[in-house]
């Protein structure tokens, strides 16, 4: 691993130690793990993140990304001006992100954010970029109420966010069959015409 560290080995690395997360929480992140689960010579990830608090940031850049990729596609339709702003189509398209988030290749990343979240949590710097990424979470689901006519209010975009958080909740954690994806559908179909 001479040379210089470069985005794409930063990205997996990230990725893997998401993966260690989900797998085994954050007992099991060791730099030897997360050399594992990228297929890496131990010792290499060192390279990259000297301290576990390094390893966590990297693990935090690589799932705000990743997590950025998917909203980005899932939710375009969303926000876009001339798509019909409906809250049924609206709720479809925040159904569509919540079934994506949540489908096997990225449910991983559901359970690594809840254990960065218990971090942060004991956490300052940590807590702070969870804040910057929700914060802008919230200022999207403004852009998704405005469209349906809604008022700008705080506890209303605040309240979508919360109700996208539960239902990935609900969907990954809890010790229940997922709900089917009709009835997350009607789940932000009653939640946004209650605002619109």
């Amino acid at each position: 691993m001479a040379g210089r560290p470069n985005a794409e080995r930063r990205a997996a690395i990230g990725d893997a130690t998401l993966r260690v997360l989900a797998r085994g929480g954050g007992r099991a992140l060791t730099h030897r793990a997360v050399d594992a689960e990228a297929g890496l010579a131990a010792g290499s990830v060192s390279y990259y993140a000297r301290s576990r608090q390094a390893l966590v940031g990297i693990a935090v850049e690589a799932l705000f990304a990743q997590d950025a990729a998917v909203a980005e596609s899932a939710l375009r339709r969303a926000v876009v001006p001339d798509a019909p702003a409906t809250a049924r189509r609206v709720a479809a398209d925040l159904a569509e992100f919540v079934g994506v988030m949540t489908a096997p290749e990225h449910r991983y990343r559901v359970v690594a954010r809840y254990e960065l979240l218990a971090e942060a949590a004991r956490e300052d710097g940590l807590a702070a970029q969870f804040r910057v990424q929700r914060n802008a979470f919230v200022e999207f689901a403004r852009q998704v109420l405005a469209r349906l006519g809604a008022p700008d209010d705080d506890t209303a975009c605040d309240v979508l966010v919360t109700t996208l958080d539960g239902l990935l909740h609900r969907q990954v954690l809890a010790a229940a069959e997922p709900l089917p994806p009709r009835a997350v559908e009607e789940a932000l179909r009653r939640a946004l015409a209650a605002w619109s």
